[in-house]
């Protein structure tokens, strides 16, 4: 204690990027797939990657100075589309 040093992470979903939009299910790992689609709900917007950039921001900064130890879930965007 007392070294000032944070240690967060950060465990996205899956975020739209180009890679993710090209990919085919049929080459994936089923086990992989079921994992991912947990995280799906398409009533609500998909991950994008300024979501994620955000919260790296956030933790990055001073206003979250307070924050040690923690897993930040980025397990899909809560506002409707």
């Amino acid at each position: 204690t007392g070294t000032g040093i944070r240690c967060n992470s950060v465990n996205p979903s899956t975020i739209v990027t180009p890679m993710t939009m090209t990919t085919d299910p049929k080459t994936l790992d089923p086990n992989m797939m079921g994992q991912m689609n947990k995280h799906m709900n398409l009533s609500v917007r998909p991950c994008m990657p300024i979501d994620v950039a955000n919260i790296l921001l956030f933790l990055a900064s001073d206003e979250s100075s307070y924050i040690s130890g923690q897993n930040i879930q980025i397990d899909g965007c809560r506002k409707k589309m």
